[in-house]
């Protein structure tokens, strides 16, 4: 693997580890932190024509509405907070639609998964109490899906 390329994927997931430690411990995804990924990624596309995880203009643009507009219901029926839509829409501008839509799926097998273990650890009727970080499991995702990337490329 070339020194860019571990560079590429190694501060991003550090980032998604950030964030994660964030949601778990405080119920809130900073503004910060989404914007600590945000802007140089905004910066890297007007530089570099591509997305820093290799997404085209076109993509990453689809990849950011599609990340905003697909989880914004959630949030609209407070499924889901505000910063995990945000979220949503930084991991799609930095993978791409394509790398979002693995995301989002893996995330919701992820969240799904520990849904049923605090189910069984708690009953049903003491799980419907709890709330589970959305935006870790959106970046344990995340972080499996960028895991894959040397080999896929």
């Amino acid at each position: 693997m070339s020194a860019g390329l571990q560079w590429a994927v190694v501060v991003p997931l550090l980032w998604a580890l950030w964030i994660a430690i964030a949601d778990f411990s405080h119920k809130r995804i900073p503004n910060l932190l989404l914007l600590a990924a945000l802007i140089p990624s905004l910066i890297w596309l007007l530089w570099k024509g591509q997305s820093p995880l290799g997404a085209n203009w076109f993509d990453a643009a689809t990849g950011l509405f599609a990340g905003f507009f697909l989880t914004l219901p959630g949030y609209i029926s407070a499924r889901l907070g505000a910063g995990d839509v945000k979220l949503a829409a930084v991991l799609g501008l930095m993978q791409g639609l394509h790398g979002l839509l693995f995301t989002l799926l893996l995330g919701a097998l992820l969240l799904g998964a520990a849904s049923l273990i605090v189910i069984y650890r708690l009953g049903r009727e003491d799980a419907r109490t709890q709330t589970l970080p959305a935006g870790a499991a959106l970046c344990g995702a995340f972080a499996l899906n960028l895991s894959a990337l040397p080999w896929l490329m």
